[in-house]
């Protein structure tokens, strides 16, 4: 029997690397429900662009609320169209950086 302290599984396949933009932005007076409507501004650029042909996915975004910070993540080809979605957004970023996802490990069973 295996446990927690044991190597995960990689299976072929089970990593599929995608590329990936983190935006962080540095906004003191963002809060939950700023992020929200800002939210909706990413999602209906992205919509925008997609339409327009553009691979691009606003996939999420992450508060912590005690340093204002905020992290959102895109599925795009590359940082200048990612910019772009934010710019169309009218949403400030401090950066946008390239970054690796790594979903959980799947566990062997016994």
């Amino acid at each position: 029997m295996r446990n927690r302290t044991d190597s995960p599984s990689l299976t072929p396949g089970y990593f599929h690397l995608v590329p990936l933009y983190i935006v962080e932005r540095n906004s003191p007076r963002l809060t939950v429900s700023g992020l929200i409507v800002a939210q909706l501004a990413l999602v209906q650029a992205s919509r925008r662009l997609a339409a327009a042909g553009e691979e691009i996915r606003y996939l999420r975004s992450t508060f912590i609320p005690r340093t204002s910070r905020s992290l959102c993540v895109f599925d795009a080809p590359g940082p200048d169209l990612v910019r772009r979605l934010n710019d169309a957004a009218r949403f400030a970023f401090a950066s946008i950086d390239e970054a690796v996802d790594l979903p959980a490990p799947a566990w062997d069973q016994p």
